[in-house]
């Protein structure tokens, strides 16, 4: 409360206030801070440096000087406990230790390689070893060097065992990184005890238990680095008494617990990263007081929940953003707009909701935009091309709606990555798209998109990855797709695409991947692309052992998919002659390999009771329409000695030799093929009142009668032999539809067995 009333009015108290250990640092950031107060601030800092260089002075005046051959001696012990006969550089070390009388040996070890020495006392200060192949464990004798090493790097190397405590007692380190090792163990409590220590990182090592409290009292430290350890504890609050502290990474750890709101004291921070642990609770508001702060990670891969605190837009020089794969709920806060000089903005796989602010256009020095796997609504703002330094939007995996906004080609100078899979979008995909030269990955799969491939695709000269699969689009594959030869990577499977895979294909020399699939293509895949090299994964409709004929043949794919089934030749010669109505299927339920059973060919009306498995002699090409009114009785098997060469089309004209020993114990439902006017010779026994077409009786006559009307409904040829069989099943319904190609060869076997299948199409 007096702080308060004082700043900016007077500041007579303000030292005083100061002089309070850790409350100065915790009052700043929860007020107002005057430029005064921030002069004192700095003066203190000042300060800091100033009793440093006491402590090295008072070092230098009272210590024991160490003997040359006592400094041998250590150093000697370090070059045999990391194997220095190995290391890359032993310029000095070797020449010298290598000897029998290396203790008396003339040599000045500050020439020695990673060794620098005071140019006044000749005594080592400095001791710089990364990258450099050491190999073995810390010896403590290094602790001798208390009274004058004050930079110990051995990072980079493959040390193992412990860190010996005696590192701890070398009161003048200021630089100690041993990063990139299998050190293990526990880190010391002593390390607490080093008050001139700017920099502790011990990163990517096997060190275990908890973080010591006691690193709180290194009020000079300025870079702590415990990352990727298996440290188990939660951060201390003691850290947040760090005010000199500009870079903490605590990442890849076990860590457990609150991220202390004490971390809210550390105003010079600049960078944070505590991802990749196991903490829980929520954001701290108080991270919000960091005004430096230009990198906040959080996430991936935390139990933090709660919502996004709309107090951090206070971070005004926070460029990065990432508090990904959580449990974050709620909306995106518009304050957030404030980040204008925010770059990357990474919110994804959480459970946020809501819809993409419009106002998050301010933020214009965007270069990332990832909200990926929320559940977010809404359609894509139209604001995104005011983007104009976007490389990466990414905001796939939700519930967007909409249209892909043409105003994306206002972004072609500098988007690369565009991902918008797995959303309810509907549209076409603006030809606009062509403007964005630098385009590297498209991926748009799993929507509700429509229309054609655009052309304009082939200005994509750099597109490496073309994923545009799940969708409805519809037309031929573009021939310009042969002008990305960068390319290594096209799914176009699962959409309505039709006509023949253009041979430009070929061109793609750098394509590992090509997933044609469940699409009406038909003819041959070009046989060059077989040769292409790096190309590992090639599908298309090429399996002719199934329902379906093999629609494109294919001699090296990878994989051989069942065609879909269709309304039409089997090898249409042009996309014209392809019929308008095809079956409006799902793509989602499209196989993605070959089914072990051969599938239905009916169209999703079909009766319950419609079988899924055909005999495995059923011919490929049968025809896959069915009557909607086709009776519950229609047989459910082909029969196993069906010809494989019964072709779909019936001729005009029935040949003579039309087989006529059809058994009596035919289903009645066979569809009845019957010209429009009977030839004087077929028998004419048929009743004058025939059953109505909704309805097959169950009295009906055995013997089809004379006065049979014509306007019983049937695709029939116009004329018809006078060898017709007579012969037909006296349960035979006449009002059956059928659909009757307009040829038919005269194999058509004769020898329907009694038990044909009750759906057969």
């Amino acid at each position: 409360k007096h702080f308060t009333k004082l700043n900016g009015t007077s500041d007579e108290m303000i030292p005083s206030l100061l002089s309070i250990p850790s409350l100065a640092s915790m009052l700043l950031q929860r007020y107002t801070v005057s430029a005064t107060v921030r002069a004192l601030l700095t003066d203190q800092h000042d300060q800091q440096r100033k009793r440093s260089n006491e402590i090295r002075k008072h070092h230098a005046e009272t210590r024991l000087l160490l003997t040359d051959t006592e400094k041998r001696t250590i150093l000697r012990d370090l070059y045999i406990a990391t194997s220095g006969s190995t290391w890359a550089d032993n310029t000095g070390w070797e020449e010298t230790l290598s000897q029998t009388d290396w203790a008396t040996a003339v040599s000045d070890e500050c020439t020695w390689y990673g060794i620098v020495c005071d140019t006044t006392t000749s005594e080592i200060i400095e001791m710089d070893l990364r990258s450099n192949k050491l190999v073995g464990t810390v010896p403590s004798t290094l602790g001798l060097l208390a009274t004058s090493l004050e930079v110990l790097n051995l990072s980079a190397n493959t040390l193992s065992g412990t860190l010996p405590s005696e590192i701890a007692s070398l009161s003048l380190l200021t630089d100690f990184q041993i990063s990139s090792n299998s050190v293990a163990g526990s880190l010391a409590s002593e390390f607490g005890n080093l008050p001139l220590l700017t920099e502790f990182s011990v990163d990517y090592n096997n060190f275990s238990g908890s973080i010591p409290s006691e690193l709180g009292r290194l009020l000079s430290l300025e870079r702590l680095d415990l990352s990727g350890n298996n440290l188990t504890s939660s951060i201390p609050t003691e850290i947040g008494q760090l005010v000199s502290l500009t870079i903490l990474f605590t990442r890849l750890n076990d860590l457990i617990g609150r991220i202390p709101t004490e971390l809210g004291n550390l105003i010079l921070l600049s960078q944070f990263r505590t991802h990749y642990n196991s903490q829980t609770g929520t954001v701290p508001t108080e991270l919000g007081l960091l005004t430096n702060l230009e990198r906040l990670q959080i996430g991936p891969v935390n139990n933090i929940s709660g919502t996004l605190p709309t107090e951090l837009a206070d971070m005004t020089s926070l460029k990065y953003f990432y508090l990904r794969k959580m449990n974050l709920t709620g909306p995106l806060p518009t304050e957030y707009s404030a980040f204008t000089a925010l770059r990357v903005f990474s919110v994804g796989d959480n459970i946020l909701t809501g819809t993409i602010p419009t106002v998050y256009s301010q933020m214009s020095a965007l270069r990332e935009i990832i909200v990926k796997g929320n559940n977010l609504i809404g359609t894509i703002p139209t604001e995104v091309g005011l983007w104009s330094n976007l490389k990466i939007l990414n905001i796939s995996d939700n519930a967007l709606t909409g249209t892909l906004p043409t105003e994306i080609g206002e972004l072609s100078a500098t988007l690369e990555n565009i991902r918008v899979q797995l959303n309810d979008l509907t549209g076409t995909i603006p030809t606009e798209i062509g403007l964005i030269v630098n385009f590297v990955d498209l991926v748009t799969h799993s929507n509700d998109l429509t229309g054609t491939i655009p052309t304009e695709i082939g200005r994509l000269t750099a597109l490496q990855t073309l994923h545009i699969d799940q969708c409805s689009l519809t037309g031929p594959m573009p021939t310009e797709i042969g002008l990305l030869l960068d390319m290594q990577s096209i799914h176009v499977d699962q959409n309505k695409l039709t006509g023949t895979l253009p041979t430009e294909l070929t061109l793609l020399t750098s394509l590992e991947q090509l997933d044609v699939y469940s699409n009406y293509f038909w003819g041959s895949m070009p046989p060059e692309l077989c040769a292409v090299s790096p190309l590992t994964v090639l599908t298309a409709d090429c399996d002719d052992t199934g329902v379906n004929p093999a629609e494109v043949e294919c001699t090296c794919c990878t994989t051989c998919h069942t065609s879909l089934p269709y309304f039409g030749p089997s090898l249409s010669p042009s996309v014209s002659s392809q019929p308008s109505d095809y079956p409006s299927y799902n793509p989602s339920a499209w196989p993605t390999s070959k089914p072990n059973t051969t599938p239905s060919l009916y169209p999703s009306n079909t009766p319950n009771s419609t079988p899924s498995v055909l005999s495995s002699n059923h011919p490929s090409y049968v025809p896959s329409v069915e009557p909607s009114n086709k009776p519950s009785d229609l047989p459910t098997r082909i029969p196993t000695d069906l010809l494989s060469e019964v072709p779909s089309l019936l001729p005009s004209d029935v040949p003579s030799n039309m087989p006529s020993d059809i058994p009596s114990d035919q289903p009645s439902d066979i569809p009845l093929f019957e010209p429009s006017s009977k030839p004087s010779d077929i028998q004419s026994d048929i009743p004058s009142d025939p059953p109505s077409e909704s309805s097959t009786p169950s009295d009906m006559p055995s013997d089809i009668p004379s006065d049979h009307p014509s306007e019983i409904p049937s695709l029939v040829p116009s004329s018809i032999p006078s060898d017709i069989p007579s012969d037909l099943p006296s349960d035979q319904p006449s009002d059956i539809p059928s659909f009757v190609p307009s040829s038919i060869p005269s194999v058509v076997p004769s020898d329907l067995p009694s038990g044909q299948p009750s759906e057969t199409p």
